[in-house]
């Protein structure tokens, strides 16, 4: 009876705090350091306040749908430890035989001498307790820069200091086995490629914006986190997979809101691990609402990039293009890379692992590889943010080259191609004229969507050049010089904390979805130079997911057909039909939608009102309103819309974690 009472409380405080259920998108669920009773001793047992059966608590955890990780240090070793304590030998010593500083975080640590036979049996046998007894399949490595540290003096003199750290890495990847997700941290960037899934490439986490000594590098604070993440995104799925490390999300921090949504955005765009470092039930509406808008994670697809990494010390631009392979997850049942991971991490062979790690290319081939830039159900779109790294408003703005698609913009890719100086931007130049002050070719408008505060606003460019993909460098594409920066509108600029004025907020961050306004092709035997079709109805974002556009899984549109008979009064039915899923349940949101109306001349009279009564700032007759609204149903519809802009509207949704459906006729 008193085994079965304790093994009834072992229970219970292994499940203690684990989550009923999140979103599909949790795929790990780490447990606590605190499981260990000093660093590398983690088959010691529990400190106070720590968990008394480890297996128990993986099997918790895995009970209830997640994989479970846990923090382990192979390679360091707490100062006061029973291990220091007892095996004084291991401790790697300096030439005067005194015990090696590796570290401080919170408390100043020694690091073990790899290069021994017996510390490697016991760095072994420690990665396998962790994952055959304790039955963890995600290991957060840590302080993996000790075994590197120069002063000291090791017990094999006849290997160099990274033929030492190859070893360890090899040892704890062997001990590990097939199908364990390693991360890791403090880990040198270049022995440790080919090593780890995923590396941490950023200082940690601070509950605060700035750190707390003068450093822009390594001292834990929002800023440094940022600052790493947003300089090496290059590394992203080209060495590893890039962790910019945890999100603070709780209320209990120093960081403020808008700081917090700063963080996200760049998160998102990375596409990362994104771990949540908080209570999560217990967080606040608005600081659930942006865990919820970074899952599913956007994993897949092409990568992130700092537009303006040359230019700024701390870059201000972050521009992500999201099409149909961004869709794309990464799930071990479902990916094919995920197989050649294991291959890789079970390779037992010393000089093949050696030759992985130093072949670029045989170091990379598990990662998940950049599908073609295909159109998708939205067709492709660019996310940009930009940030204001300042402790004072600034005004913010960015002249961002986005590309287009020559085939549906041929004019555009005309004018680009005549340019003189093509493939260059003229320096200080008008974005709307050449340099000679004239149109600088045929207008390319945009739809675009600020995703915090749900602004929207109609800009057009016209400064075009030819570019070249940065993915497929033989193929060339049209650029467009787009102006990007708040004001988008007044409504939403009175509405949003991240904007003063025409300023943008002390560490604010701005994440527009930019797409381009699509119209129909003219007809067959259209003279040159004929007016061009219709515009073609769009979406334009979403609250529901940060890239304003992932969400959507399914989009399809109807026009009336061309030669149909109109009227003043009458005009044919259109509508969008679309699909929303993200794994999860959505009790309210939000998607804002393009609906254009055909010629002017054949807009309805209730249409004209609303359009008069916008412009002149007065307010239209309710029957008009209501006659010039589109109609809306579906599973998703939540039962209200309103007009954001001329054609633009927004539309109320809620669907199960199946996702829901949702239909608009205008």
């Amino acid at each position: 009876a008193a085994e079965a009472a304790a093994e009834a409380e072992a229970e219970a405080e292994a499940s203690a705090g684990i989550p009923e259920s999140l979103p599909p998108s949790f795929e790990e669920l780490r447990a606590a350091a605190a499981a260990a009773a000093a660093l590398s001793v983690p088959t010691e047992g529990p400190t106070e306040g720590g968990f008394s059966d480890l297996a128990l608590l993986s099997g918790a955890i895995s009970a209830r749908g997640f994989r479970a990780g846990v923090w382990l240090a192979p390679g360091a070793a707490d100062k006061h430890s029973a291990l220091a304590r007892d095996r004084p030998e291991w401790i790697l010593r300096d030439a005067e035989g005194r015990a090696v500083n590796a570290g401080f975080c919170g408390k100043f640590y020694h690091t073990l001498d790899v290069s021994r036979p017996d510390v490697l049996a016991y760095v072994s046998a420690t990665v396998a307790t962790a994952v055959h007894e304790w039955g963890f399949r995600y290991l957060k490595l840590d302080f993996l820069h000790s075994p590197l540290v120069e002063t000291g003096v090791r017990f094999d003199q006849s290997k160099t200091r990274a033929e030492v750290f190859a070893n360890f890495m090899d040892t704890v990847r062997r001990a590990a086995g097939p199908g364990v997700f390693l991360l890791g941290c403090g880990l040198p960037v270049g022995p440790g490629v080919g090593t780890v899934h995923a590396a941490r490439v950023s200082a940690d986490a601070g509950p605060q914006w700035l750190p707390m000594a003068n450093d822009k590098h390594n001292i834990p604070g929002a800023r440094n986190m940022l600052r790493n993440a947003v300089t090496r995104l290059s590394l992203h799925r080209r060495l590893w997979l890039n962790d910019p490390d945890c999100l603070l999300l709780r209320d209990t921090t120093a960081l403020t809101l808008t700081e917090v949504e700063a963080i996200a955005t760049v998160v998102g765009l990375l596409g990362g691990p994104t771990i949540v470092s908080d209570d999560i039930p217990n967080l606040s509406p608005d600081r659930m609402r942006i865990a919820a808008a970074l899952l599913p994670i956007a994993s897949h697809g092409p990568r992130a990039r700092a537009a303006d990494l040359l230019q700024r010390e701390e870059p201000s631009v972050v521009v992500r293009r999201f099409d149909a392979s961004s869709a794309l997850r990464l799930h071990e049942s479902s990916h094919p890379q995920w197989a050649k991971a294991q291959a890789m991490q079970t390779n037992q062979g010393a000089s093949k692992t050696r030759h992985a790690r130093g072949s670029s290319g045989a170091a990379a081939s598990w990662l998940p590889k950049q599908a073609g830039h295909t159109p998708g159900p939205l067709g492709p779109w660019d996310a940009v943010a930009l940030i204001n790294w300042h402790w004072r408003p600034r005004e913010v703005r960015a002249l961002v080259s986005l590309p287009l698609d020559p085939a549906l913009y041929p004019a555009a890719a005309k004018a680009a191609a005549a340019a003189p100086g093509k493939g260059e931007a003229p320096p200080e130049a008008d974005p709307a004229t050449d340099q000679a002050g004239e149109p600088a070719g045929p207008s390319v408008e945009f739809h675009v969507f600020e995703f915090w505060s749900g602004a929207y606003a109609r800009v057009s460019s016209t400064a075009l050049r030819l570019g070249r993909d940065s993915e497929e460098p033989g193929k060339e594409h049209v650029e467009a010089l787009v102006e990007l920066g708040p004001p988008l509108d007044e409504a939403a600029h009175a509405r949003s904390r991240r904007r003063r004025r025409n300023k943008l907020s002390p560490h604010a961050a701005l994440l527009y979805a930019v797409r381009p306004v699509r119209f129909e092709s003219p007809p067959k035997g259209a003279a040159k130079g004929a007016a061009k079709g219709k515009e073609l109805p769009a979406y334009v974002g979403s609250d529901i997911h940060f890239s304003a556009g992932l969400e959507v899984t399914r989009f399809a549109y109807s026009l009336p057909a061309k030669g149909a008979q109109k009227t003043p009064t009458r005009v044919d039915e259109r509508s969008i039909s679309l699909t929303l899923a993200v794994d999860r349940a959505v009790a309210l949101g939000h998607v804002w939608l393009s609906l254009p109306s055909s010629e002017a001349s054949l807009i309805k009279p209730a249409e004209r009102e609303v359009e008069k009564a916008a412009s002149t700032g007065g307010a239209a007759s309710e029957a008009a309103s209501e006659a010039a609204a589109p109609s809306v149903g579906g599973s998703a519809y939540a039962g209200s819309l309103e007009r954001a802009a001329p054609g633009v509207w927004k539309v109320a949704v809620a669907f199960g974690a199946d996702g829901g459906d949702l239909v608009v006729r205008w």
